[in-house]
């Protein structure tokens, strides 16, 4: 039901049968590699804040180099096992909350799959039929944000318009940057665009492969999959140049050559 795995030379308890996070943990050593490195890159000495924290495979990498990071996941089991991949590392500066993040404070009923479940773990989200249901505490980001927030990730399958709902004053006075996990033609994706672009943010795409070909250990990957996000900067901020700036028409990214960061992970770009 539960295994114990390495990756980033770091500890972690993964459900055996996950089908995207544990797995790729477990099998090569990493996940997501370009989205830790580079909120690590960005962070400064400021504070991470992870919503939809899984089991800690972004939040724990991120918390080695000394950082005070906020780590929130909804799921009751998989927030269970990210207190466990903190406490094992000994990683105290990470604090674990049990919680959704939503526009407002509250409780909401979640969907939970059992932990020994053959599911991608990663895609469990409000918009989940079929699933057992817990009641989970609904808490936004400007709740537990704290004004030192640097850079906030939001990762929680179709949810990020109303996570940035709640988030008025972390966008406005707080001012981090983000990344947002987006999905093609989803009406959730422009809405995430209007929501930054309002706010005073400029937007570039940021795609975090799963897998690269740098991992620590060998074997056939599953083909390039990954996350498009969005990475958004105040604009009175330094901007990136190894991204690709969001168009005002947003036109999906589709060739490795649009993200040529990817070459510093072994990506033929």
């Amino acid at each position: 039901m539960i295994e114990q795995t390495e990756a980033y030379g770091l500890k972690f308890m993964i459900p055996t049968r996950d089908a995207a996070v544990g797995r790729c943990l477990r099998d090569y050593g990493e996940f997501a590699r370009p989205e830790s490195v580079l909120i690590s890159q960005v962070l400064g000495q400021g504070v991470f804040v992870d919503v939809g924290a899984n089991i800690g495979a972004i939040a724990l990498p991120v918390a080695r180099a000394g950082n005070r990071v906020i780590a929130i996941e909804a799921h009751r089991q998989l927030a269970g096992i990210l207190a466990a991949n903190v406490l094992i590392n000994g990683l105290h500066n990470v604090e674990v909350h049990h919680a959704a993040v939503g526009p407002r404070s509250g409780l909401a009923e979640f969907p939970s799959p059992p932990i020994d479940a053959a599911v991608n773990f990663g895609a469990t989200g409000f918009h989940i039929i079929g699933q057992p249901m817990e009641t989970v505490r609904v808490t936004t980001l400007d709740l537990v944000a704290p004004v030192d927030t640097t850079i906030v990730k939001i990762d929680v399958e179709g949810f990020e318009p109303q996570v940035l709902i709640g988030a008025e004053k972390t966008l406005k006075a707080i001012r981090p940057k983000w990344i947002v996990e987006t999905s093609k033609d989803e009406p959730s994706t422009r809405s995430v665009i209007e929501t930054f672009r309002g706010a005073g943010y400029r937007l570039y795409w940021f795609f975090a492969p799963f897998i690269t070909p740098n991992r620590e250990r060998e074997g056939p990957p599953d083909g390039l999959k990954g996350d498009v996000n969005v990475f958004a900067v105040p604009q009175e901020h330094l901007q990136p140049t190894e991204m690709l700036e969001v168009a005002p028409s947003p036109i999906w990214p589709t060739a490795l050559a649009e993200f040529p960061y990817l070459g510093r992970f072994g990506f033929k770009v």
